[in-house]
């Protein structure tokens, strides 16, 4: 085995190379279609009937394996020494897919610092607004806010 990743390195490190222009061009292309009310806007309830409920059933099939595969390509490359934009190929599988709770995670990866600032930044550049966020909603109860740490 060892004799093998030696004689392929170099196309090991090519094909790890596309890997992560492909990752990067795919993420920016969403990043930056993606309409910024895409997280504040209802989402529609699409039903059809006869022969177009047949494509739409299909598309939907195409759509969720489209987004189960950027989910993995997302994890693999949020892995140590995998390069990639894995957390923006993880929120664009989420995107694509449809399942319970969906719209709480992409909520909770579009708002983490390290998502938001580059996206942003991205739109930014290319002439298009922000992404825009309902309010967080805070979890009940009467707790006091925290204190920041060491004050």
């Amino acid at each position: 085995m060892l004799d093998w990743l030696t004689q392929h390195v170099w196309f090991l490190t090519g094909f790890s190379v596309l890997l992560f222009v492909l990752g990067v061009i795919v993420a920016a292309l969403f990043a930056v279609t993606m309409p910024a009310d895409y997280f504040v806007r209802p989402t529609p309830d699409r039903t059809a009937d006869g022969w177009r409920a047949t494509i739409h059933v299909l598309r939907r099939v195409m759509k969720n394996t489209l987004g189960a595969v950027l989910i993995v390509a997302g994890i693999l490359m949020s892995l140590p020494l995998v390069p990639g934009p894995g957390l923006l190929l993880i929120l664009t599988g989420v995107s694509l897919s449809d399942f319970p709770g969906k719209r709480a995670l992409e909520l909770w990866i579009a708002r983490k610092r390290l998502v938001l600032y580059p996206v942003n930044r991205l739109r930014t550049k290319c002439g298009r607004p922000p992404l825009q966020f309902p309010p967080a909603k805070r979890s009940g109860g009467t707790q006091a806010p925290r204190e920041p740490f060491g004050t």
